[in-house]
């Protein structure tokens, strides 16, 4: 990728943010996401992640969900990466009575690197199976770029951002708009912190839901 080329795919994730729906339908709420992510080496071109996580909203006062995904990654390119999985959602965990979603999935990764610059792309192809509902299938498309600040124990302190745009086949039409900037910190060669801020947008029947998201993330390589 030429420079003029990289900076120009820079502006435009940049540009993204202003793509956040305005309209509100009520007051935005305050939520804390917290997950803890693993990663094997399987072989030199394969691995296996796995996720949890753990969901607050109403201020952070109420604990609505809850989900572990595993996925297994192909390194096919340099610049390409396949992560067939599934996960499994479980809504108001707390509840005995709580309803649950299972979601296979495709994730397509395309990323490449110009000196401390990293633009990449991620396309998700999910199933959404929700309990005592008809499935439905979720495009979601996130565009973003990660920016090695500093080194830091052999290991670079990286601030990225990103923005998702979501598309599926119920509502046909664009439904949620996530953008996300945040940093991550190296702990060890092998543990990171990442601390991160979202804002959230769902379409409702007319209007735009809005969440202010502050998240923590836990990453283990193996």
């Amino acid at each position: 990728m030429s420079p003029i080329t990289s900076t120009r795919l820079s502006l435009f994730l940049v540009c993204l943010a202003f793509l956040v729906p305005r309209a509100s339908a009520q007051e935005w709420d305050h939520e804390l996401w917290l997950d803890q992510r693993f990663s094997f080496p399987l072989s030199p071109m394969t691995f296996l992640r796995l996720r949890l996580s753990q969901r607050a909203d109403e201020n952070v006062s109420h604990l609505f969900e809850a989900f572990v995904q595993v996925d297994i990654g192909f390194h096919v390119r340099p610049w390409l990466t396949l992560m067939p999985g599934f996960l499994h959602d479980r809504q108001d965990p707390l509840n005995q009575k709580s309803r649950f979603e299972n979601r296979p999935q495709l994730a397509i990764l395309l990323y490449t690197r110009r000196e401390r610059w990293r633009p990449n792309l991620q396309v998700l192809v999910e199933g959404r199976f929700l309990q005592d509902e008809p499935g439905f299938a979720r495009f979601p498309l996130r565009p973003g770029v990660e920016y090695d600040l500093l080194t830091y124990r052999e290991r670079p302190v990286v601030v990225f951002f990103s923005n998702e745009f979501a598309f599926d086949s119920r509502a046909g039409r664009f439904s949620r708009n996530q953008f996300q900037v945040g940093i991550s910190l190296p702990a060890t060669r092998r543990f990171s912190i990442n601390t991160y801020y979202l804002i959230e947008s769902k379409r409702l029947r007319d209007l735009w839901d809005h969440h202010n998201i502050w998240g923590l993330s836990f990453w283990w390589r193996s």
